[in-house]
């Protein structure tokens, strides 16, 4: 078990204060107490959701996470789940691979929040240890077979969407122009519903497959959409999270 260096008891590392905490969780003030094991799984992979659980329950319910604009201690930062950079630079160096850096920034195990909260976080776990190589290696490229397959999936939503607003043009073509004859161009009313049925039969396949592919939850979040009912427009909108370079938790410790 890691010991807590010691710090000033009213509130080290700009912690919340002492009372926003649940009495029973207030023993993190006290700098003999040994730190907390961080949840992982079997591969040694530190479990995000259930460190920002404990943490969410370390403070009184109602507490103030937002952000004053007057204390920069309350601004929202990135916290890495796994360890020190310099760390996992060492690593590098090691197996004279990128990998374990790479990992260490994979968006999965960097967590937007509250500085506070990043803050309660390493005044409260121990630094978890690295995986093993190999498991590092096996999530990495599963991880980039998401993306791939994330991309079919946004490249088919646009297309579909396309298709459909070209034909929800036409229709309004022809109820502003209520003189031109919708059997005037059969063909081309033709090309545009078979063009529609087309994209979206194949978004759908793209869709499917996406389901099957590991951390499809992650790059789609389930809190934003239904995935086995997500629209094209909707996988468009959430798609434009998977840009970013930390998965947003805001919301989860504040709600």
């Amino acid at each position: 078990m890691g010991e807590r260096s010691s710090a000033p008891q009213d509130s080290p590392l700009h912690l919340p204060p002492r009372h926003e905490w649940k009495p029973k969780h207030r023993y993190i003030f006290d700098s003999t107490v040994p730190l907390l094991d961080l949840p992982v799984d079997d591969r040694g992979f530190v479990k995000p959701d259930e460190v920002i659980a404990t943490v969410k329950d370390w403070f009184v319910p109602g507490y103030d996470w937002s952000y004053d604009p007057d204390n920069d201690e309350t601004r929202v930062d990135d916290h890495h789940f796994h360890g020190e950079a310099a760390d996992y630079k060492k690593l590098d160096a090691h197996y004279g691979s990128s990998v374990p850096t790479r990992f260490r920034n994979n968006p999965f195990f960097v967590g937007r929040m509250y500085r506070p909260a990043h803050n309660a976080i390493h005044r409260g776990f121990k630094i978890a240890q690295p995986p093993e190589l190999d498991p590092m290696v096996e999530f990495l490229d599963r991880w980039d077979i998401a993306i791939q397959s994330h991309k079919r999936l946004q490249d088919a939503a646009r297309s579909t969407l396309d298709a459909y607003e070209r034909r929800l043009g036409r229709k309004r073509t022809l109820k502003k122009f209520p003189s031109i004859s919708s059997d005037e161009d059969e063909y081309g009313q033709w090309l545009l519903n078979h063009e529609f049925e087309k994209n979206f039969a194949q978004y759908q396949i793209a869709l499917t497959a996406f389901k099957a592919i590991e951390h499809s939850e992650i790059l789609i979040p389930g809190k934003v959409i239904k995935l086995e009912r997500a629209s094209p427009q909707q996988v468009i909108r959430a798609g434009k999270a998977v840009a970013k370079k930390a998965i947003d938790y805001t919301d989860d410790i504040a709600a």
